[in-house]
């Protein structure tokens, strides 16, 4: 009787112990409503301010894992393929924005050249020299030239 006895006393703790842990455990365990309630308040308003963004991601996430789960191979591979692919494509928009930009800059430094030569002609035509009946070379734009050069 002292075996059946130790089997049975065996079996109540085994059963006590399976049963009662996790049972323990989820009693203890606070919800996340209980959580959230002791959070101080700024921990709680920066919350509720990221809930649609954590709902949104985990979302994304989900979809991909679908998406992965359609393929054959196992999800891990399809997920560095898609990982790899992305990060093709985030390089060639990064090389396109620094294409465009050197082109603007490039348009903007041709323009501005432009302005410059159009610039000193003008300068250059407001700067005509003349020259005087003595010889001496005048500038027309000076109004004692421009009375010099009226004058003759």
């Amino acid at each position: 009787m002292s075996r059946a006895r130790t089997w049975a006393k065996m079996a109540v703790a085994g059963i006590t112990l399976c049963v009662g842990g996790p049972a323990f455990v989820f009693w203890v365990t606070p919800t996340s409503e209980e959580l959230f309630q002791k959070f101080n308040p700024e921990l709680q308003k920066r919350n509720l301010e990221m809930r649609e963004i954590r709902l949104e991601r985990h979302q994304h996430f989900l979809d991909k894992l679908k998406e992965y789960s359609k393929s054959d191979k196992p999800i891990w591979v399809v997920a560095a393929e898609a990982e790899k692919e992305e990060k093709r494509r985030a390089e060639e928009e990064r090389l396109r924005y620094v294409n465009a930009k050197k082109a603007k800059m490039e348009a903007q430094m041709a323009a501005s050249a432009a302005a410059a030569a159009t610039t000193e002609k003008v300068d250059d035509a407001q700067r005509v020299a003349a020259v005087d009946g003595e010889g001496k070379i005048v500038d027309e734009s000076s109004p004692s030239s421009k009375k010099k050069l009226r004058d003759r």
